[in-house]
């Protein structure tokens, strides 16, 4: 039985913020699906300044609309709420 408060899974971060969209990236079927938390928006920064190399590493595509949060994650299905 899970744990709610208002709704929210205890132990998770709640829903995603409204026009963002959040992926687990390259899930690992052997860990429960967990990957990075990777995410897209107009919320999202555009890059460093003058540090392209730095940008680069902070978005998994070369178009940098995927942020690489570098943070480990899982979907769980909860009532047709998506939490990690």
């Amino acid at each position: 039985m899970a744990l709610l408060l208002d709704n929210i899974l205890l132990g998770t971060v709640g829903q995603n913020y409204l026009g963002t969209e959040v992926k687990i990236h390259d899930p690992d079927p052997a860990v429960c699906g967990e990957g990075e938390i990777i995410c897209r928006g107009r919320n999202i920064f555009m890059g460093y300044i003058w540090e392209k190399e730095k940008t680069d590493k902070a978005f998994l595509d070369k178009d940098q609309l995927w942020y690489r949060t570098g943070d480990i994650g899982r979907y769980v299905y909860l009532e047709s709420t998506f939490l990690f």
